[in-house]
């Protein structure tokens, strides 16, 4: 009888934290649709939508990484990298998880802790959980969504409204 109890009371904080993110998602993708019709100045435009990304699904590292015709990554905005950002990242830097982002069009994780020495420059030192989401549409990937986390996992909400985002 106590375990159901317990269970009928923590119901409803689920589903109202639930109902909450929907809300926060609807609310971006409605500014970032705007941001896409609207907006008259691109990289202003890219540069708020990251911050709201990275707002909405509480993450402390948003990157948008363009793929260049050689295969080669070039950061186009950013939210979490720290003063120096990252150089162009040639094709064969982009390890497992976002090369496999990239030729299988799918969603991935990754997780790399302080002192992994395999760390790709995507991945700042100030994440340690990944979430990563392909750009682009119709099988055509253009580049990557790049969210990290200091210290707690993406949910798999997350990782699902990053991939509907791009």
């Amino acid at each position: 009888m106590v375990a159901g109890d317990w269970a009928a009371a923590f119901t409803p904080a689920e589903a109202l934290s639930s109902a909450e993110d929907d809300r926060k998602q609807a609310t971006t993708l409605y500014e970032l649709w705007r941001f896409a019709t609207l907006g008259n100045d691109p990289q202003n435009d890219l540069d708020s939508a990251v911050l709201m990304l990275g707002d909405a699904l509480e993450h402390d590292v948003v990157g948008v990484w363009v793929l260049e015709p050689g295969g080669a990554l070039r950061l186009r905005a950013s939210h979490g990298y720290g003063a120096i950002l990252p150089d162009e990242i040639p094709q064969h830097s982009h390890g497992n998880a976002l090369a496999k982002v990239l030729r299988e069009n799918q969603t991935e994780r990754a997780r790399y802790e302080l002192n992994d020495t395999r760390r790709p420059d995507w991945a700042p030192y100030k994440g340690v959980e990944y979430a990563l989401a392909p750009i682009g549409s119709h099988r055509n990937v253009l580049g990557a969504l790049v969210l990290g986390r200091e210290k707690t996992t993406s949910s798999h909400g997350a990782l699902r409204f990053a991939a509907t985002t791009p």
